[in-house]
C-alpha cells in the first residue's frame, strides 16, 4: 500500500512547527531538538508528538492524525529519517522504571505507529526493525508489559506481521526486516499455549483462548480489548482505565476516517490496515456500549454525567467512523461492478463491430478488384 497517510492536509502535518512544546507533554530532548530542521530532527520531533499525544488527560482527542504527514513523508523519502522514526520509537517501548509503563498510551501510540510505518513506507522503515536492540526491547514488552490495550496491540501487530511473511515467503524484501520479530512471536505463541495447557485461566477469558480443534498449539487471538471475560456480565474499569480506553477509542476513529479520506476507493475494500482500523472501531464500540450499560445500571458506582456523556459521544464517534467505513466500502464495490459492466459491454461490441468489419472488408476488397480489372 504506498501513498496512504501522505495525502492528509499537509498544513496540518505541518502544524507541529507551531506547537507549543512546554504544553504538549514534550520531553526536554524533543524541546532540544526544535531548531534541528534536518530530516531526522523533524522526523523525530514528530514522532514523539505522536506517541506523547492522546493521553487520558488530552483536551484534543485524535491529535495524533496530525503528525502523520510529516512522519510518513519524512521516512519514505529519507532512509536515514525513517531509521531516526524506528530508534524514537523503540525509546517509547522500552519498559523502564518510572518510564513509559507508567504512561502506557505512548506505548500504545508507537505500536501503532509502526504498525503504520510497516505499511508505508514498508520496506524503508521495517529494515530498521531488523535491529538487535529494536528486537530485544518487542520481546521484553511482550514478555513483561502488564497493560493490556498495550499488550493487544503489540500481540496484534505481530500477527499482522507473521501473516505478512507467510504470504511473501523467502527472499522477499519487503519483510525481510520483519523476520526477527517475527520470529520472537512465533516463540512466544508455543510458550503461551504450553502455558494455557497446563494452567487454563478460569472462565476461557483473556487475550487468548485455546481451542480442543487446535492441533498445532497455537493461539487463536481474539479481539475484544474489554477487560472482562465475555462470559461474565460487564464491569466498569477504574476510571484512569476507562480514560485510557477512552482515548484509544477516540484515536481509532480518527485514523480510520483519515486513512479512508487518503485512499484510493478502488483500494478501500481490500485495504488491510483499513480493515484492522475498522475491527478496531467495531470492538471499541462495543466496549464503549457495555461501559454504558454498566454506569446505568447496579454497577454504574458513582460515574458522574461527564464521564457518562463522554462515552456516549465516544460511541457517536465510532459509530459515525464505522458507518463512513461500510458506505465506503459498499460505494467502492458497487463502482467495480459498474465498471465490470461496462467493460463487458464494450468487449462485446467491439467484438461485433470487428465481425462487422471483416464481413464487410471482405466485401469491399472484391468491389476494388472489380475496379482495378476495369
Amino acid at each position: 500500500m504506498k501513498r496512504i497517510l501522505t495525502t492528509f492536509k499537509r498544513e496540518k502535518g505541518d502544524g507541529l512547527r507551531d506547537r507549543d512544546t512546554g504544553d504538549g507533554g514534550i520531553s526536554g530532548s524533543s524541546a532540544s531538538l526544535a531548531e534541528d530542521d534536518t530530516p531526522e530532527g523533524r522526523i523525530v520531533i514528530a514522532t514523539k508528538s505522536f506517541c506523547e499525544s492522546g493521553g487520558p488527560q488530552n483536551q484534543n482527542p485524535g491529535e495524533e492524525v496530525l503528525y502523520l504527514p510529516t512522519i510518513v513523508d519524512l521516512a519514505e523519502s529519507s532512509p536515514t529519517a525513517a531509521r531516526a522514526a524506528a530508534h524514537t520509537i523503540r525509546k517509547f517501548l522500552e519498559l523502564k522504571k518510572n518510564n513509559n509503563n507508567l504512561r502506557p498510551h505512548t506505548q500504545y501510540n508507537a505500536i501503532m505507529l509502526t504498525r503504520i510505518l510497516s505499511d508505508n513506507p514498508g520496506r524503508t522503515f521495517t529494515r530498521n526493525l531488523a535491529e538487535a536492540k529494536f528486537i530485544g526491547t518487542v520481546k521484553e514488552l511482550l514478555k513483561h508489559g502488564r497493560e493490556p490495550s498495550v499488550r493487544q496491540i503489540l500481540i496484534e501487530t505481530l500477527e499482522c506481521f507473521d501473516g505478512k511473511a507467510k504470504v511473501a515467503g523467502d527472499g522477499d524484501e519487503e519483510v525481510e526486516g520483519l523476520k526477527g520479530l517475527v520470529g520472537v512471536w512465533v516463540k512466544e505463541k508455543k510458550s503461551m499455549a504450553k502455558l494455557s495447557k497446563s494452567a487454563p485461566a478460569p472462565g476461557g477469558g483473556g487475550f487468548f483462548t485455546s481451542s480442543s480443534d487446535n492441533t498445532n498449539d497455537q493461539y487463536q487471538p481474539h479481539h475484544y480489548p474489554t477487560h472482562y471475560p465475555p462470559t461474565h456480565e460487564p464491569q466498569l474499569p477504574n476510571m484512569e482505565e476507562l480514560a485510557a480506553r477512552v482515548s484509544e477509542a477516540q484515536t481509532s476513529a480518527k485514523l480510520l476516517e483519515q486513512v479512508l479520506q487518503s485512499t484510493p476507493h478502488p483500494e478501500i475494500p481490500h485495504n488491510e490496515l483499513i480493515r484492522e482500523f475498522a475491527d478496531r472501531c467495531k470492538v471499541a464500540s462495543r466496549s464503549m456500549q457495555k461501559y454504558i450499560s454498566a454506569s446505568t445500571g447496579g454497577d454504574g458506582g458513582g460515574m458522574d454525567e461527564d464521564t457518562l456523556t463522554t462515552l456516549i459521544m465516544t460511541n457517536d464517534l465510532l459509530t459515525m467512523a464505522v458507518g463512513k467505513h461500510a458506505r465506503a466500502v459498499k460505494e467502492a464495490l458497487e463502482k467495480q461492478e459498474v465498471h465490470k459492466t461496462v467493460e463487458g459491454a464494450r468487449i462485446t461490441d467491439v467484438a461485433g463491430g470487428d465481425a462487422d468489419v471483416m464481413r464487410g472488408g471482405g466485401g469491399g476488397g472484391s468491389g476494388t478488384n472489380e475496379a482495378m480489372v476495369l
